[in-house]
């Protein structure tokens, strides 16, 4: 049998043909090759999908901007809470006052309750007393 006359039979007896010789049948996906007409068509309907995902596209992205700032701040608290959480402190809003002592030339950075924060070396310009931090000392 010569496959390349199939073509040329009438549909009724092509089927009956591969009918009889076949040793079996499968329905798949294949490709074929397009007409003019049908790239354009193709062409054309490419053109309107695209359309199509750009307003979809703009629209995903300005409902996502908009949940993005909503989830901004709850992120924000999220870490905080775990980082504080994580290393067993908290973050606190409060005056710190710089308290220097002269002596050993090292600033306390003190909470207004009294608590010790840190300390670090003097500045050169801390070194200095001045007439105003006499007498308040006094």
């Amino acid at each position: 049998m010569n496959l390349q006359e199939l073509k040329n039979l009438s549909p009724a007896e092509r089927a009956t043909l591969l009918a009889t010789k076949a040793i079996g049948s499968d329905e798949i996906t294949y490709t074929i090759t397009m007409t003019p007409e049908e790239i354009l068509a193709y062409r054309e309907r490419l053109v309107g999908l695209a359309l199509e995902k750009q307003a979809i596209d703009d629209e995903f992205s300005d409902v996502k901007e908009s949940f993005k700032q909503r989830l901004k701040p709850v992120v924000r608290a999220f870490n905080e809470t775990l980082s504080s959480l994580r290393t067993g402190t908290k973050a606190v809003f409060g005056i710190v006052h710089r308290v220097p002592d002269y002596d050993t030339r090292t600033v306390y950075f003190v909470t207004e309750f009294g608590e010790i924060l840190s300390k670090r070396a003097m500045q050169p310009e801390e070194r200095q007393l001045t007439l105003n931090r006499q007498e308040a000392a006094i």
